[in-house]
């Protein structure tokens, strides 16, 4: 069965990098123990019909592994979104839609601040949340 669209939230640390949770559903939630980087490109190349779309949320101090990766498994980075806390914070979290055996051509977005300088939600997240006919969280 293929699919036009595959969406991900994957684990991101390396096995052996920081401290694994004593908790097994947490463990692999974070930690690539059951589903590494690599296995889950190929799963989804293998997964997407031709000119599908895959979509990730990954650490920004990863990001550099994601698209080499990426890459390799003939899935091209086409828009890249930097979310970060606050506007003086550093990015914690990027955004990445791929294609399919698509062409080199990235387009890298606007940032995505989710707090102001005190605190609220930007007007962006605000948006988001209206979109997404999510609660506001005060």
């Amino acid at each position: 069965m293929k699919f036009d669209v595959v969406v991900s939230n994957p684990p991101f640390r390396p096995v052996r990098t920081g401290r694994i949770n004593p908790d097994p559903g947490r463990a692999v939630a974070r930690h690539e123990i059951s589903l590494d980087l690599e296995t889950l490109l190929t799963c989804s190349y293998d997964l997407l019909n031709p000119g599908g779309r895959f979509y990730v949320v990954y650490p920004a101090w990863r990001l550099p592994d994601l698209i080499s990766s990426m890459r390799s498994k003939r899935i091209e980075p086409k828009r890249l979104l930097f979310v970060h806390s606050t506007p003086s914070s550093s990015a914690e979290i990027c955004l990445v839609s791929g294609l399919r055996d698509g062409g080199r051509e990235l387009n890298v977005c606007r940032p995505l601040f989710v707090f102001t300088h005190e605190g609220m939600h930007t007007p962006e997240m605000q948006k988001v949340f209206q979109e997404l006919e999510l609660p506001k969280s005060h």
